[in-house]
């Protein structure tokens, strides 16, 4: 069994986190809802965690034996075949979490799977988005392709810099209209020498 370190946590209280998955390890549906913490708790197959557009990951949870959604490995444990959201047979791309997966590069994408409704989810890994394909008729699914452990720590690398530069833009235009205010104070402060 392999623990990740993708994602690091700010929560050491002991609760399930991204942080302290465990590939090869069984979860209930509840566990796995539990780290979306504000998503939909009726979300189906494709959960994202954190906010739109800055997921901090998405969580896909795979029914083999579904009978609506006929999801299946392209190349058991590395390639998946997994079948868009879909309402009343629209497998429409602009459903948020279709655009989610479609739009994740560098986002980890968390796969659990199960051979059908009454078992566990087993963490199979984390995966990222390859394509999309459409059938004849109609249907839609994404292939989705098992990292490597090094491009998962070279990906972990990537969003940490993400994070880093975010932060230091925030930062910088704080201190830019900090530094603005005090600008504008100096005519005051000069005249007041007067």
């Amino acid at each position: 069994m392999t623990h990740l370190t993708l994602v690091q946590s700010q929560n050491d209280t002991g609760k399930m986190n991204l942080s302290n998955l465990v590939i090869g390890k069984k979860y209930t549906a509840a566990e796995i809802m539990s780290l979306a913490k504000d998503n939909n708790p009726r979300a189906m197959g494709i959960i994202t965690v954190g906010s739109e557009p800055d997921y901090k990951a998405i969580i896909i949870k795979v029914t083999l034996a579904d009978k609506k959604y006929p999801h299946e490995w392209i190349n058991k444990g590395k390639e998946l075949k997994y079948y868009m959201f879909a309402v009343k047979g629209n497998y429409s791309l602009d459903y948020k979490v279709n655009k989610a997966v479609i739009n994740s590069r560098g986002i980890p994408i968390f796969v659990f799977t199960r051979q059908d409704k009454k078992d566990r989810f087993l963490l199979v890994g984390i995966f990222s988005y390859l394509d999309y394909i459409c059938e004849a008729d109609g249907t839609k699914f994404f292939r989705l392709q098992k990292l490597s452990s090094v491009k998962i720590k070279l990906t972990a690398i990537e969003n940490s810099k993400k994070r880093i530069n975010k932060q230091l833009k925030k930062i910088t235009n704080k201190i830019n209209v900090t530094q603005g205010k005090v600008l504008s104070l100096v005519p005051q402060l000069e005249q007041s020498q007067i």
